[in-house]
């Protein structure tokens, strides 16, 4: 899936003394475009890319984490089963855009009958920074 921002994404900047020269910790929330449907019968593994925080060179930037908090799927066809599961999260620097680009694998599986949407999904990160005294 080619690479998209963040949407309600929320960003909490917090002033910290290390490690090393980073002095500033950015909190991140916020869900990106996701979508991805499943037809009955069948397994999908989707990797979703997007970009998340604020803007920072290659010197700035420290270390940065992720998590996916929740996600919500819509299901055609009750009598039948699905499953979801987030295989792997991670964030790390961009250096093409300058922002941290989260990355979130998730594997859906479903029974016969019965169709699953991928509706969202909600993600938190942290982002370490140095950035230059004000």
């Amino acid at each position: 899936m080619p690479t998209t921002n963040a949407q309600n994404e929320q960003v909490i900047e917090a002033v910290v003394g290390g490690p090393g020269g980073a002095n500033r910790l950015f909190t991140v929330i916020g869900k990106p475009n996701a979508p991805v449907t499943v037809d009955a019968e069948s397994i999908a593994v989707e990797t979703y890319t997007f970009l998340i925080g604020p803007p920072l060179s290659a010197g700035q930037s420290h270390r940065a984490t992720a998590s996916v908090v929740g996600y919500s799927v819509n299901v055609d066809a009750v009598p039948g089963w699905h499953g979801m599961d987030v295989l792997s999260s991670e964030a790390d620097w961009d250096d093409e855009s300058g922002r941290t680009e989260m990355r979130v694998e998730v594997r859906s599986q479903t029974s016969p009958g019965t169709r699953v949407q991928l509706g969202a999904i909600g993600f938190s990160a942290t982002v370490l920074a140095e950035l230059p005294a004000t």
